[in-house]
């Protein structure tokens, strides 16, 4: 915006010293998340140019941890050169839930950690939404996107009622374990 030309790789290497100095505070970051309620974990492929011992055609991850709680929120991205588990090592001794997608290194580490592991329901609906999408009419679509949708109802309610750890958990056991139950029965019935 100034006129300055800087090369990328000058950008580049600041970011990384950056980074380098910001290592104890990530450090902390982690133990923070640790003592989440609840932590989210989603992981996003990318390429790194120039990474030693590694081909440019090579995806790397991006993994974006959420946690903390409402009135302190804490997000933490962390780069790894793989989708493995290597990842979450840091979550042995995480005592909250895991919400997560489907990729099953989320099951593994839950398992290995014993960790309580929750679904998204935007990976469940997607699926769903696709099969609706390519014109398939399908009743069993078009009912898994309605069930769906009453939850996410329910999610408005609560973000809407400005409520407590008690009252959310009364609605969503009220009007949202009905549900779910009711879809459980009707996915086990195939």
């Amino acid at each position: 915006r100034l006129g300055i030309e800087l090369p990328r790789a000058t950008m580049c290497n600041w970011a990384i010293q950056g980074g380098t100095f910001c290592e104890r505070l990530i450090i902390l970051m982690k133990k923070e998340l640790l003592q989440s309620p609840v932590l989210c974990i989603d992981e996003t492929p990318f390429q790194v140019m120039n990474e030693e011992n590694r081909s440019n055609l090579a995806k790397s991850y991006m993994w974006v941890f959420r946690g903390g709680t409402k009135s302190n929120p804490l997000i933490l991205y962390e780069y790894h050169p793989t989708r493995s588990s290597d990842a979450l090592e840091f979550l042995d001794g995480f005592q909250g839930k895991l919400v997560s997608d489907g990729y099953q290194v989320y099951d593994k580490v839950c398992d290995k950690f014993r960790i309580p592991h929750a679904g998204c329901w935007t990976h469940v609906r997607r699926k769903f939404f696709e099969s609706a999408k390519e014109g398939k009419k399908d009743s069993n679509s078009e009912y898994a996107l309605k069930q769906i949708q009453k939850l996410y109802r329910v999610e408005e309610k609560i973000r809407e009622g400005n409520l407590n750890s008690e009252s959310i958990l009364e609605l969503r056991q009220n009007e949202s374990k009905p549900i779910v139950l009711e879809f459980e029965k009707w996915i086990d019935s195939f």
